[in-house]
């Protein structure tokens, strides 16, 4: 089965995310650990992941992923730790750009897995290395 460990999932997931913001944007998100995703050392979001596990085989995994895109006011407490994309570069973000992007990218890496059964951290360090040697 592809992605067998939730820790590659959720690497590959993660990868995935960097991707398309940098495609569509150009702009790094930062990932701190264990889930937060951050610009400028603010937090934009987060990524969480629930796995059913029978008999030692993942049998589901649900990742959820909010990224704060277009949000200008924040209440007084998250002020100094949290922002978004628009606040941050002022660009006015499309989410279904990036939801559809996310999706044709992650399915991408699925078909690529299952015709490889290559291990989803080999293919994202490969598909970093590519995007490196592109520049």
């Amino acid at each position: 089965e592809m992605l067998r460990e939730p820790e590659n999932r959720f690497k590959a997931t993660v990868h995935v995310l960097e991707m398309c913001v940098q495609k569509i944007y150009d702009i790094h998100l930062d990932i701190k650990s264990p889930n937060d995703i951050m610009i400028k050392d603010k937090k934009i979001g987060g990524i969480l992941t629930e796995t059913k596990v029978l008999s030692g085989q993942i049998k589901e995994m649900v990742i959820g992923i909010g990224i704060n895109t277009n949000m200008m006011e924040f209440p007084i407490e998250l002020q100094e730790i949290a922002t978004s994309i628009k606040k941050e570069f002022g660009l006015e973000v499309d989410n279904i750009r990036i939801i559809t992007e996310f999706c044709n990218e992650f399915e991408e890496m699925y078909k690529i897995n299952k015709v490889t059964q290559s291990p989803v951290v080999d293919f994202a360090a490969e598909a970093e290395k590519q995007a490196n040697d592109g520049k």
